[in-house]
């Protein structure tokens, strides 16, 4: 039988002091059928004259010598020359592992399938092994060391040699081409090949080419998921390390208040964005078969869990800080924002819960010390919400009530096919010691319940769970309106407006609440309702404590001494029992206080989302309890403007008149979505980092009356939103109200300008359309790069359809919405312009025309807002050319702002201004007539309300809202061309006619 010929090359270069230890080490092999290539590069020691001198003794060895561009041109230089059947690759200062290696692989019939063997080598003589089986994953990070690896010559052919651009790493991404090259036939073995020199060229040389083409090279090779992940996790080790400074910043608080107010902000905003990246991350691998997740994922989620410490840790400091919140809000007022995105790192949201009955015993002990009417409540609440195998347990521990003891000899009558053990203590002798006496008769796991608790369906089942499954975990403990949820739950219960606060309504909340990962440590159980490990307790029972004491919080030492042993506590999430505390011990027994002051949950819960669970369960409660209040969902943008003022009135006048509002926007800056439930003196925020987070709150945690879809510009992958929009309106059959505060309905250039800046109808044929959207330039490509018009207008038109009224604010928008629907039913659409109450109460205490004087000497002429493209700003500048070209006498005054830089002696800006200060800004300009210079047809403009109200002299282009309102106003101008010329001549005659009908 023959075996395959094995080419074993080894670059060399000065390489006299190691060379030797190498050549024999691949003489000594076992295996006969080799060929050992030494490619020198033109030495200037002894190698050479070593190599000759081996060649002699061992006729497999051949010298190359001759100059080379590196170590990878001088492989490259091998496999060119060589005649074996299999390639492999050993650095001169490497050797073989044993004498054996060669013939334990290549005296076998397997290899003949194969196109690639690797194996490990030992780091270093004597070190650990590295790095055994890869994955895609794992050659994401690190590279196969090619002493590892056995390649066919064949391979060589089909994918060339090794690049000689990358000097030290050229190996790794040639590993690359062939691990992912459809087809590749690879084999690995748990063997170790080589005694690998980590002090050799490539670990101690930088490959600065492959470190600049990295992100390049896995998109090239990589699979398209893997080149996310290499991108996300490139992004979040830059962004660890700017959040780190940033902390180190604002800690020293070395900056002024308002600097550090910025980085703050920014610190939040890195903070989200790297929780963000690493959500996406762990989810990634997670979706990847063969890629041991939990593994891999391992160093990403503690680097999670740091982040969530880290962002707690900020707001500490953020909130010790005299400078007022991130999302403008006061304690009075707001309850800070939170974060949705970390209950899903923590929770799987469902809204089904699925009861799964324990297959044990479990025994629930209840000492009983007077509290009857609470015991019967609590007995009922047994046996109608535990479906689990149990042994019921009742002590009377001397209750001087005497009715306690015959209730609960008539109870156990009543309930002949429950287990029903009934002790009695003839004197009080404490809660925990009747615990150990009953505990005593017990085989099982057992629970502590005090006879004050009330328990929801599926307690048992929850509580007990994790100790069944896990047998370090010595007691479960639910949440309870006796600790960390006292504030939440006190709020809403002092605000009176008829939530139900039983436990069983609110354990309609946590049930849900199923722990992704671990449950949370907790320092101590609580004896009002604590599950407990029967193993563990008989190895700590409570006589290892101070047992002589009665005390009714000794539970909390039993739990210490669990710790101590190396036991845990645990939290239980998922479960709500509500405890009235009432007290079932004796008056003649303290409450230890003790235990309560040195035992504090939040040593372990510092990281633990309880504030959001608390804000969650607020939301929850004050969104569904609350039936004589309907429910609300505004949906807008956060970039301003008239919408937003229109948004903001809408919610005052909702909220004062009792309803719910819950504000949905999208943070484009953040690149969150952000959740606003705003009811009475309550004002919840949240945010989520991806629509379904938001989507899963909206279906399943809240209930919806009624839809208002505002606006969306700015909100990433629209489609996804409008099909949530209708989702939500399927789900809670709720009215659909569409406002068309511009056209983006219609395209997502929503002033419609087309390419060349002016307005497009809109086209009755959409293949101007499709010739447009490509070359348009306006503000929408912020957020939209390559929009489908086709398909944006059918997802529209839909959600069109099924809105219950679309709400218009002019008649001339509601013709351009019917030009692009023209099969809207008619009376679906109603025209309601913008109220201006706040204008009149603001603005026009008098009034501004009176005693006025037009300018005989210059036309002043005003221009009042945020002048952009679309509100005018190519007009103005056109408008300021002429006058400086034809020596006009007229001065432009811009109470505002202009996106464009424009300078002109004729121009000059006043800046920013409130309503209250614009009757002085326009007296002291002395301005005779005002220009609204838009040129796409507005939906509504509050600045032509805001002159028209002053009696001021105003000047529109024929189109959109401004020229629909002025048509009935005694002092306009319709100008007639969508010109700057035209205006300027319209208005200057305008203003002629004005004087001398003024000095007749």
């Amino acid at each position: 039988m023959s075996y395959p010929k094995i080419s074993i090359i080894t670059p060399t270069y000065n390489s006299a002091k190691h060379l030797k230890a190498c050549i024999l080490s691949v003489a000594q092999q076992s295996y006969t059928n080799k060929e050992h290539l030494i490619v020198d590069n033109l030495s200037t020691d002894e190698t050479v004259e070593i190599v000759r001198k081996y060649a002699l003794q061992y006729p497999h060895i051949r010298l190359i010598s001759e100059k080379d561009h590196g170590i990878y041109d001088a492989m490259n230089k091998g496999i060119e020359k060589c005649s074996g059947d299999w390639l492999y690759f050993i650095g001169c200062d490497d050797t073989f592992y044993n004498d054996d290696v060669l013939s334990c692989i290549f005296c076998s019939h397997e290899i003949e399938q194969m196109d690639v063997i690797y194996g490990n080598v030992e780091w270093g003589k004597g070190g650990p092994l590295y790095d055994g089986l890869f994955t895609p994953l794992k050659l994401l990070n690190k590279n196969i060391c090619h002493q590892a690896i056995f390649f066919t010559r064949d391979l060589f052919y089909q994918l060339g040699g090794f690049e000689t651009k990358y000097k030290a790493l050229a190996d790794w991404v040639f590993n690359m081409q062939w691990f992912f090259r459809e087809n590749s036939r690879i084999h690995y073995l748990d063997q170790t090949i080589a005694v690998y020199n980590p002090d050799g060229y490539s670990s101690n040389n930088k490959d600065q080419i492959f470190i600049d083409e990295r992100k390049a090279i896995v998109h090239n090779y990589f699979p398209e998921e893997y080149a996310l992940i290499f991108d996300l996790n490139t992004k979040i080790v830059d962004l660890d390390n700017e959040v780190n400074q940033l902390i180190t910043t604002v800690s020293r608080k070395e900056q002024e208040n308002n600097t550090l107010q910025t980085t703050i902000e920014n610190l939040y905003t890195h903070i989200d964005t790297l929780q963000y990246r690493i959500d996406t991350l762990e989810t990634a691998i997670h979706k990847m078969a063969h890629s041991s997740s939990w593994r891999m994922t391992k160093p990403i989620r503690n680097l999670s869990h740091s982040i969530r410490k880290r962002s707690r840790k900020i707001r500490s400091i953020f909130n010790k800080s005299e400078i007022t919140d991130l999302h403008k809000n006061t304690p009075e007022s707001h309850d800070y924002s939170c974060n949705f995105s970390i209950l899903y790192n923590e929770f799987l949201l469902s809204s089904e819960f699925l009861l799964d009955i324990l297959d044990v015993t479990v025994d629930i002990i209840i000492p009983v010390f007077n509290e009857r009417s609470r015991l019967e409540e609590l007995c009922k609440s047994i046996v109608h919400n535990t479906s689990s195998p149990y042994r019921l347990i009742l002590i009377d521990d001397g209750s001087t009530d005497e009715k306690v003891y015959p209730f609960l000899q008539q109870f156990k009558y009543e309930h002949p096919q429950l287990e029903i053990v009934l002790l009695k203590n003839p004197t009080t002798i404490g809660f925990l010691q009747s615990v150990h006496h009953a505990a005593k008769s017990s085989t099982n796991h057992f629970v502590i319940l005090n006879s004050c608790s009330e328990l929801p369906p599926g307690w048992l089942e929850r509580l007990m769970r994790p100790i069944i499954e896990n047998t370090s975990i010595a007691t479960t403990t639910p949440f309870t309106n006796d600790d960390s949820l006292s504030t939440v739950l006190a709020s809403l219960k002092d605000d009176n407006h008829g939530i139900n606060l039983l436990g069983n309504n609110i354990d309609r909340f946590f049930k849900n609440l199923t722990p992704i990962n671990n449950y949370p440590d907790i320092s101590s159980g609580s004896g009002f309702c604590m599950g407990v490990n029967r193993m563990i307790f008989n190895h700590i029972t409570i006589s290892h404590t101070k047992s002589g004491r009665k005390e009714h919080g000794d539970e909390m030492e039993w739990c210490i001494n669990a710790i101590k042993k190396g036991y845990r506590n645990i939290l239980v999430p998922n479960l709500f029992v509500s405890h009235h505390r009432n007290g079932t011990a004796s008056d003649s027994i303290p409450v230890s206080k003790q235990f309560k002051k040195k035992v504090s949950h939040n040593k372990y819960l510092q990281a633990y989302p309880l504030r959001e669970i608390g804000q969650f369960l607020k939301l929850y409660l004050l969104s569904t309890d609350i039936s004589q209040s309907n429910c609300i969902l505004f949906i807008d943008h956060d970039l301003g403007g008239g919408a937003n003022l229109y948004r903001n009135n809408y919610i005052k006048r909702e909220v004062e008149s009792g309803h719910k509002i819950l504000l949905f926007t999208f943070n484009f800056h953040r690149k969150t979505y952000d959740l606003t439930f705003v009811y009475n003196n309550h004002n919840l925020a949240f945010y989520a980092t991806n629509i379904e987070q938001i989507k899963n709150i909206l279906t399943k945690y809240v209930k919806i009356d009624s839809i208002i879809l505002s606006e969306t510009v700015s909100f990433p992958t629209i489609s996804n939103l409008l099909d949530l929009i209708l989702s939500l309106q399927e789900t809670h059959n709720a009215k659909l109200t569409t406002l068309i505060h511009d056209y983006f309905c219609i395209c997502p250039c929503y002033t419609l300008l087309d390419h060349n800046d002016t307005f497009c109808g809109p086209p009755d044929n959409i293949s101007h359309c499709l010739n447009c959207l490509p070359q348009n330039n306006q503000e929408f490509r912020i957020f939209y790069k390559n929009p489908d018009i086709i398909f944006w207008r059918r997802k529209w038109k839909y959600v069109l359809d099924q809105s219950h009224e679309i709400i218009c604010f002019s008649n001339a928008s509601k013709e351009i919405l019917l030009k692009a629907y023209p099969n809207i039913p008619y009376g679906k659409i109603l025209v309601k312009p913008h109220g201006t109450d706040h204008l009149n109460n603001l603005l026009l205490e008098e009034n501004l025309s009176t005693n006025r004087q037009i300018n005989t000497d210059i036309l002043r002429i005003g221009i009042l807002g945020n002048i952009q493209i679309p509100k005018g700003a190519a007009i103005v500048e056109k408008m300021l050319a002429i006058i400086e070209e034809e020596q006009k006498n007229i001065q432009i005054i811009i109470i505002g702002e202009i996106a464009t830089s424009v300078n002109s002696k004729h121009l000059k800006i006043t800046g920013k201004y409130t309503h209250d200060s614009l009757p002085h800004i326009i007296q002291t300009s002395n301005i005779d007539i005002f220009l609204i210079p838009a040129i796409w047809p507005e939906t509504f403009s509050y600045t032509s309300e805001e002159i028209m109200q002053m009696n001021l002299p105003l000047a529109v282009f024929n189109i959109g809202a401004p020229a629909e309102r002025a048509i009935h106003y005694n002092k306009a101008l319709i100008i007639s061309k969508i010109d700057a010329r035209t205006a300027l001549e319209e208005i200057t005659n305008y203003i002629s006619a004005t004087c001398s009908v003024t000095q007749n």
